[in-house]
């Protein structure tokens, strides 16, 4: 039986992690799996507030090439993506289709519940009635603006090249970004974005764009799945029409409709979207 290109390359992901484990594990305990070439530390807001867990994966040549500097890729929920999302970008960067990148992932190093409850409230822009302590992503703009990206750029070797990838609130989260902070990132590849959040309000960004202002600008990589609900799709197509209306100058914009569902899309995304961005 054939395997189909997406598990494949899921399935080299998967086992190319598995090959690199800690030490032994012991009678009772298993060891963890450790992602090469890695580290992770702690990062508290300054203005207070629950403290994030930042891992940070490098690519292969910077211990080689004490000079060379890199692009960095910022990811959205790490402590579901980390570990994927730089292995996809080493094994892409070897068959030379993205150039090598230094990986950030953003997290928050929680239990299911927590993690669950803290994206909502930093990746979406407006609270709502069923979760009324979302509506944060203002406050977690800032924090990856003022603390965490001055950060990144004195510890480690980089590029002012940056790119945001977000999935799901996550894509709702890097749209919000492109149109309130567009001088921030180069690159965004922004999956199957929640735009039916609190009543489709990213739908109003579009209109809101004003000559005189700032304007989103950049190259983006956008998807949905065509399994999806009817509603997402239609929010999708909606929303990036209205901006391909605008006629942007400085806006480069790939969109891909991809046959999975919602949580089958995002390794699809991932591969298409960091592919699109590098063409």
């Amino acid at each position: 039986m054939q395997v189909p290109r997406g598990v494949a390359l899921a399935l080299v992901v998967v086992l190319n992690a598995c090959a690199r484990t800690a030490p032994e594990a012991t009678p009772g305990r298993l060891a963890p799996v450790l992602v090469p070439e890695s580290e992770s530390f702690t990062m508290y807001p300054r203005g207070g507030g629950e403290p994030y867990r930042i891992s940070v994966g490098l690519p292969p040549s910077y211990a080689r090439e004490s000079e060379r500097r890199f692009p960095v890729l910022y990811g959205l929920d790490a402590d579901v993506g980390f570990a994927s999302l730089v292995e996809v970008t080493r094994f892409l960067a070897r068959s030379r289709e993205i150039p090598e990148v230094i990986v950030v992932g953003i997290g928050y190093d929680a239990d299911f519940a927590t993690w669950r409850s803290r994206r909502a409230a930093d990746l979406t822009p407006v609270s709502t009635d069923e979760q009324p302590t979302s509506g944060h992503a203002s406050e977690f703009l800032d924090f990856i603006a003022t603390e965490l990206i001055p950060l990144v750029e004195s510890r480690y070797r980089t590029t002012r090249d940056r790119t945001l990838s977000g999935y799901s609130l996550g894509g709702l989260f890097g749209t919000y970004v492109l149109f309130h902070r567009p001088e921030l990132f180069q690159r965004y590849v922004l999956g199957s974005p929640s735009y039916g959040w609190a009543d489709r309000v990213a739908l109003e960004w579009p209109a809101a764009v004003s000559p005189s202002g700032p304007q989103p600008s950049g190259i983006v990589f956008t998807s949905v799945g065509t399994l999806e609900t009817a509603a997402m799709i239609a929010n999708w197509r909606a929303f990036w029409d209205a901006v391909a209306a605008l006629g942007l100058p400085w806006l480069r914009v790939t969109r891909g409709e991809i046959d999975e569902t919602h949580a089958g899309g995002w390794p699809h995304t991932t591969v298409k979207g960091l592919k699109a961005i590098w063409r």
